[in-house]
């Protein structure tokens, strides 16, 4: 009889929790994972899609991890099957990095599910270079954090075309007021003007990223005494915003303050090495190089 080592061991009792046990395959799991609702690391982002760890979902077992992550297309219907996001529940091994399962859940832009599928067979298979969960979770790897699937979609995708009519016709659905001025701070729908985001902020004035887009947006508009208002208070409300510190820091370079500039870069950085990366792909604001170190 052949010996079950620890970490077989442990993932065999995680792919038991995930529901994963069953055999044959290629055949559908019972019940497709969920949009994640809690905290979201940023993992990279590519031509068609951005990826997402749930934080809050991470299981471990030794070398053995069960996560959720996050996938949100570039367009509403980039995606495998024509999805806007996917949702997937991955147990893999951080010493043999495989990944044993993975099963996925398709949702349409406003967050129906459109199918499921599960992706693995019996052997599983080698976790590639897409797959950066595993580095984050196996390595500790850091990211800028945002809260909930709907906030992660505002930042990567472009806003589904009756999406203004959408919001005129809901005026205090703060959700879609949100999209729509995260379309105007990244230029990807017609709306151009701050209304949106000043009526997103008065309808979600607790929702981190709604403010990051005004500040953003304010920015680029020039109106610097309000986007040190906005991100100011999302330091306050969290002292590890990454997105909000490293505004701050171009602020005070804007205001000629290189050393107020410089420490407010460093714990930007200390806390996400790429979000100079994030700034110029979201807003289209170009940083230079002696921008992007301490």
């Amino acid at each position: 009889m052949s010996k079950i080592t620890a970490p077989t061991a442990a993932l065999l009792s995680l792919l038991a929790l995930a529901g994963c046990g069953e055999k044959g395959g290629g055949s559908a799991p019972a019940a497709a994972p969920p949009l994640p609702a809690g905290r979201l690391q940023a993992l990279g982002a590519g031509v068609t899609d951005a990826r997402f760890l749930s934080l809050d979902d991470i299981r471990r077992n030794g070398t053995v991890a069960e996560v959720s992550v996050l996938q949100v297309g570039r367009t509403t219907t980039s995606l495998t099957n024509g999805a806007a996001m996917i949702a997937k529940r991955e147990v893999f091994d951080c010493s043999s990095r495989r990944v044993a399962k993975e099963i996925a859940g398709y949702y349409d832009a406003y967050g129906k599910l459109t199918g499921q599928e599960l992706l693995t067979g019996e052997a599983g298979r080698a976790a590639g270079s897409a797959d950066a969960e595993v580095e984050a979770v196996c390595n500790g790897a850091k990211g800028s954090v945002v809260a909930g699937y709907k906030a992660a979609q505002r930042q990567v995708q472009t806003p589904p075309s009756d999406l203004q009519a959408k919001a005129e016709a809901s005026p205090d659905d703060g959700e879609t007021w949100a999209w729509v001025c995260a379309g105007a701070a990244r230029a990807k729908s017609p709306a151009t003007k701050l209304d949106p985001c000043d009526k997103a902020v008065a309808l979600m004035p607790d929702e981190a990223s709604v403010r990051l887009d005004r500040a953003y947006l304010r920015v680029m508009r020039n109106n610097l005494g309000g986007a040190d208002a906005d991100f100011q208070e999302v330091v306050r409300r969290d002292p590890q915003n990454a997105r909000a510190l490293f505004g701050r820091s171009l602020l005070a370079a804007m205001r000629g303050d290189m050393g107020a500039s410089r420490t407010l870069r460093g714990q930007a950085l200390d806390l996400d090495p790429k979000v100079p990366d994030w700034v110029t792909e979201a807003y289209g604001i170009l940083i230079s190089p002696e921008y992007r170190t301490r």
